[in-house]
Formats: C-alpha cells, sequence, structure tokens
C-alpha cells in the first residue's frame, strides 16, 4: 500500500505540504499554464533498503515523497501529489515552481573558498598554466556534476 513519507509532512487527509519560500520561485497562473505541469518536473525513483519500498521525490518540491512498493505506484503517487499540491497553491495565490529544465542559469555563480583552500587552487592552477576558473571548470567536469 502506498504511503507518504514523514519527511514530506502532509496532514491526515490531506496531501499538502509545507512548502519553503525557496521551493517557490515563479509566478501562480492560470489554469492552461497549470495542466501538465506535474509531468515537467523533475523526479527521482530510489530503492530503500529501510522502507524495503520505492521512494519517489521530486527536485522543484523537496519536501514532497511518495514510498510504494512498485516503481510505477511511487511515481504516480508522487505526481498525484504534486497535482494537488500546485491547485492547491494556484487557489491560496502562492508562487508555484518552475520546473527545473525550464529554468535559465547565467553560467556564473560566486564561491567562497577558506584561504588555505584557495591558495591550493591557485597553485594548481598555475602549476597547468591555467586560471583558477579554467582550472575549476576542469575539476569540475572531470566530476559528477556532468
Amino acid at each position: 500500500m502506498a504511503k507518504v513519507s514523514a519527511r514530506s509532512r502532509v496532514k491526515v487527509g490531506r496531501k499538502r505540504t509545507q512548502v519553503r519560500k525557496s521551493e517557490s520561485r515563479s509566478r501562480s497562473t492560470s489554469a492552461s499554464r497549470l495542466k501538465g505541469l506535474a509531468d515537467r518536473y523533475t523526479y527521482r525513483l530510489a530503492w530503500s533498503e529501510k522502507e524495503n519500498e520505492f521512494i519517489a521525490t521530486v527536485i522543484e518540491f523537496p519536501s514532497l515523497s511518495w514510498i510504494a512498493e512498485s516503481r510505477e505506484s511511487a511515481l504516480k503517487g508522487l505526481t498525484s501529489l504534486v497535482e494537488e499540491v500546485i491547485k492547491d497553491m494556484s487557489r491560496e495565490g502562492e508562487e508555484i515552481p518552475e520546473p527545473w529544465d525550464e529554468r535559465r542559469f547565467s553560467g556564473k555563480f560566486n564561491l567562497r573558498l577558506g584561504s588555505e583552500l584557495h591558495r591550493n587552487v591557485a597553485l594548481r592552477a598555475a602549476e597547468r598554466g591555467e586560471s583558477i576558473n579554467t582550472y575549476v571548470v576542469k575539476q569540475l567536469n572531470s566530476q559528477e556534476v556532468r
């Protein structure tokens, strides 16, 4: 039987979570934009040894999850929950998160490092005849962030 994870903080009889402001980035919009919106979000499925079931999560709503015996049931349950949350948020005039793939990124972000790490990164970059930026980008590209 499918159930909602305790992490989702869903009240009994109401599949609505406490959605943080940081999860709500785009404006509340018309019903036509809301149709199919839940299908455009980024879902993840994982097996839980602890629960002995599948857990579905959605990146745009980190406080939501759904646990079920099959992948299909976990995904279907969470998608239905997301649809309900979107409708509730729209009715309440709350901002609805923009799907991850529809977000635009500038390619820039500021990063603070401790002075020792900054020194080490600068040294490694200099040893390779590269700028710090080029060195860090190459390091990130060689990792799992791609």
